[in-house]
């Protein structure tokens, strides 16, 4: 799979012919997406851990980290098989992104400390593609290609097998705008025309103006000026109400937190020093809950280390759940909790 410099147009032909247009978007309605999503129940979060699943140096044991996102796909959706679990979410006609948070790793890249990027994608796509039928149809995204890079990813635009690129690489970003407050963004093409069902599969760390980053600020990612949204704690207007945009709310069908470590001082940025092995996968349909699990997992392991808590930089958590994003209310959400090993 080589890496390509790609033209607009020579991208868009090859979409069109790999049956990755925008005329896709139209074939499942807002009511269907919005079915799917209420699979699993407001405020329901599976977690899933296995103390075997990386060994001392990072590196990932894909058989076990397979096993625990099976389980956990199976009791998020009720269902005894894995695969049609993910068909809770997922169609034979998908085109599914995978949007994936590369951002902070120059202190850990081309180390075995990243492999848990690509081994939680790859095997989360291998089940995907029993249902879409062809890698070539799951799409793992973030903003630069270097970024991914960085986190162990084989840069792929058109070759045969699991897509890989990135929004400013490729097709860069979407001519509509929306308001966020008195502001407004532009989506990731990706998002909005190369495909038609998202998996968001953000990560358990901190970060210096919001608290922690999680499913929600994962869509800093998604949007082509996130430094416009720092302020106010990247609230008021930020991440809570480019959740609330379409792109993200009509296509957001699962929410698969790569949480085999957690990062609890200094991020975004990886550094060793600060980084802390949990071992686990949570699935859930609920970012805000999502993201409130992250805050208490980062300021219980902060705590034990007589560090601050973070939660009064996290106010995004709040306030997207009374905008109606999910629950953010600890005592509300229901966690399930699987320890394998």
């Amino acid at each position: 799979m080589g890496e390509t410099t790609w033209s607009r147009r020579d991208f868009l032909k090859v979409s069109a012919a790999a049956g990755l247009g925008s005329s896709l978007a139209g074939r499942l309605s807002i009511g269907a997406l919005a079915g799917r999503a209420s699979a699993a129940g407001k405020g329901k979060v599976v977690w899933v851990q296995h103390k075997g699943v990386m060994d001392e140096s990072g590196a990932v044991n894909r058989e076990i980290l397979g096993a625990m996102l099976d389980r956990a796909l199976c009791e998020l959706t009720e269902e005894k098989d894995p695969i049609a679990a993910l068909s809770r979410f997922v169609s034979p006609d998908d085109v599914v992104g995978l949007k994936v948070n590369t951002l902070g790793l120059r202190g850990v890249a081309g180390t075995t400390y990243t492999s848990h990027f690509a081994a939680t994608a790859e095997v989360l796509a291998s089940r995907l593609t029993k249902i879409v039928g062809k890698p070539e149809r799951v799409v793992v995204w973030d903003r630069h290609n270097g970024d991914l890079r960085s986190a162990g990813y084989t840069i792929n635009v058109d070759g045969e097998g699991l897509r890989c690129y990135g929004t400013q690489d490729t097709l860069g970003y979407d001519s509509q705008e929306f308001p966020v407050g008195d502001r407004k963004t532009r989506f990731s093409r990706i998002l909005t025309e190369q495909i038609t069902a998202l998996i968001n599969m953000p990560l358990v760390k901190t970060h210096r103006m919001s608290g922690v980053t999680g499913a929600l600020k994962n869509h800093y990612g998604s949007i082509q000026n996130p430094s416009d949204f720092h302020g106010n704690n990247c609230s008021q207007p930020g991440i809570p109400e480019i959740n609330a945009l379409p792109p993200v709310r009509e296509k957001t069908r699962l929410i698969v937190v790569d949480a085999l470590w957690v990062v609890i001082e200094q991020g975004p940025r990886w550094t060793l020093e600060y980084m802390r092995p949990l071992n686990a996968i949570w699935v859930s349909t609920d970012p805000v809950a999502v993201d409130r699990l992250v805050l208490d997992t980062i300021d219980r392991l902060r705590a034990a280390e007589k560090l601050d808590s973070v939660a009064p930089d996290a106010v995004h958590i709040e306030l997207a759940g009374k905008l109606g994003l999910g629950e953010w209310r600890l005592d509300k959400i229901q966690l399930a909790k699987v320890v394998l090993a």
